[in-house]
């Protein structure tokens, strides 16, 4: 990745994990799968480095890395695994969007802030 495309990643994921704090710590909102299936819908792009339309364990925790959510591999894999209902080794929009959901309550659990220094 080129520094400007790290640049760009760190921008709109420090953008998204803003939103995704404000909603969170929203005492009358709570992020719900729906909501997180929406903000997933904007990060397939950036998770889908190969293009083929879905997510395969090592996009997966790529992306995971990225966000900075120091969850153990164990923890990422097994929230891949569980996303992936039809047990196709890839998560399709719908089973990313679960997987999102999970990862973002796992960053919840964690206490992971942004970072706006990166």
């Amino acid at each position: 990745m080129s520094k400007n495309e790290k640049k760009k990643w760190r921008e709109k994921k420090n953008k998204m994990l803003k939103k995704i704090k404000s909603e969170m710590d929203d005492d009358d909102t709570e992020m719900t799968e729906e909501s997180a299936s929406a903000l997933a819908k904007d990060w397939m792009e950036l998770a889908d480095l190969d293009g083929s339309g879905t997510i395969d364990i090592d996009e997966f925790k790529d992306f995971v890395d990225k966000l900075e959510c120091n969850l153990s591999e164990e923890k990422v894999e097994a929230i891949f695994e569980a996303a992936d209902k039809n047990n196709n080794k890839e998560l399709d929009i719908d089973e990313f969007g679960a997987s999102f959901f999970e990862t973002i309550k796992s960053m919840k659990v964690n206490g992971v802030e942004e970072d706006e220094d990166n």
